[in-house]
């Protein structure tokens, strides 16, 4: 049966997309994509990623070269934008983005961090380090790093530093944008507070409510699966989910997108003993935003408490499969 199945495709999966290493070498391609200048390009012969420095240094394109698809979502309603669009308009970065939270704690202090330019610290054909500038209302800075690993997979490093005189504590929270229409599948771990591994959250009072509001989603085996979609952006859903790793002695989480081309594959860190807290309290680590237009990926790290020059880096992995 189908609900069998599921737990076995999340495993398969997993098994394939182990990844390999490799250092990057050569120079970096720099080129225009969607109106912003000095965009890099990252390449090694198998996929490529293209990185933008202006506006948030988030993720533009990822895809395999010869199927020559983006994986990601994009809003072109904010092609070319700065820091200063988005704080005249309050319309956010897309595809890759990342950003330190919870929400509601950085939601007004972080419009350099999520939107602003980044610098770029080192550079090569296959890597590219980016750092913002530091945030004093926030009391930090946020470094990113991306790293074309093999097997079609693109390493993403994010590192907060504490550069203010006194202790902070935040998480790193990931945004991935995938275009909707196609499957995901994370594992769901019940615990006492959360018998069935997963909620549905309400914007409205953030909070999360008994039961589905929506016939998208479905639990069979431990495997919470969605079918992101919608008669429209209004019609639109935020389930928090208990991902833990799929193994035993595995330190990552898997989430599983399937949409033709490709399947997306997201590995992330999770820590066991980690408090996690997405907004005031609500304490899982993997969360998914889905309406008509895309899903939004959002795994995010522990609460981390970092002294006066601490930093943290949470990783994930992002794997493209063959649909």
């Amino acid at each position: 049966t189908m609900k069998k199945l599921f737990p076995l495709m999340l495993l398969a999966i997993i098994a394939a997309a182990c990844t390999g290493r490799h250092s990057g070498t050569g120079e970096a391609e720099y080129v225009t994509y969607r109106g912003w200048d000095s965009c890099v390009k990252l390449t090694d012969g198998t996929v490529t990623a293209i990185v933008n420095p202006t506006y948030g240094a988030q993720v533009l394109y990822f895809g395999i070269d010869s199927v020559n698809c983006n994986v990601l979502w994009a809003d072109s309603a904010i092609n070319a934008f700065t820091v200063d669009s988005f704080i005249a308009t309050r319309r956010a970065p897309d595809a890759g983005r990342s950003d330190i939270g919870p929400e509601r704690v950085t939601d007004h202090i972080h419009d350099s961090i999520w939107a602003g330019a980044y610098a770029v610290t080192d550079v090569s054909s296959r890597s590219v380090t980016l750092e913002s500038v530091p945030m004093a209302k926030m009391g930090v800075k946020f470094t990113k790093k991306y790293t074309l690993a093999g097997d079609a997979t693109l390493r993403v490093d994010l590192t907060m530093t504490n550069v203010c005189d006194s202790a902070v504590r935040y998480n790193v929270w990931t945004r991935t944008l995938l275009p909707s229409g196609g499957l995901y599948m994370a594992k769901a771990t019940p615990t006492e507070k959360y018998p069935n591994g997963f909620s549905e959250y309400t914007f409205d009072i953030d909070s999360l409510i008994p039961g589905v509001r929506t016939d998208r989603v479905k639990l069979a085996e431990g495997i919470f699966t969605a079918f992101p979609g919608g008669e429209s952006a209004a019609d639109c859903h935020k389930f928090c989910i208990n991902t833990t790793p799929a193994t035993d002695g595995d330190s990552m989480s898997t989430a599983i997108y399937m949409r033709a081309p490709y399947i997306f594959v997201k590995r992330f860190d999770y820590d066991p003993q980690g408090v996690y807290d997405m907004s005031h309290g609500i304490d899982y680590p993997n969360i998914i935003y889905f309406d008509s237009r895309f899903i939004e990926v959002e795994p995010n790290s522990p609460m981390i408490t970092l002294k006066p020059g601490e930093s943290y880096t949470f990783t994930e992995t992002w794997q493209l499969l063959p649909y």
